[in-house]
């Protein structure tokens, strides 16, 4: 069985599915913490869109936010990626 702490995006995972499903599994621990709750699934996050929603970090305050900084996984790891190309040559 899977645990809050345990979980982690698949691949083929939206966030906003990811964190409906860690809600899910948050409601099996008892007044589980909005800010242990939101650390655990930033944890959890395909590496590339963890370090998009990381860079935000001051702006990610609520689940609703890592959601919305994660929604388009495309974007996250497009941006990501240039972003590691560009540091590799100009690094």
């Amino acid at each position: 069985m899977q645990s809050v702490f345990t979980r982690t995006q698949q691949p083929t995972e939206t966030v906003r599915e990811y964190v409906a499903q860690m809600r899910k599994l948050a409601k099996r621990i008892p007044d589980l913490d909005e800010k242990v709750l939101r650390s655990v699934v930033i944890r959890g996050l395909l590496p590339p869109i963890k370090a998009y929603v990381i860079q935000h970090g001051d702006n990610v305050i609520t689940l609703e936010q890592v959601a919305e900084y994660g929604k388009n996984r495309r974007s996250c790891w497009s941006y990501v990626t240039y972003h590691s190309v560009l540091a590799g040559i100009f690094g």
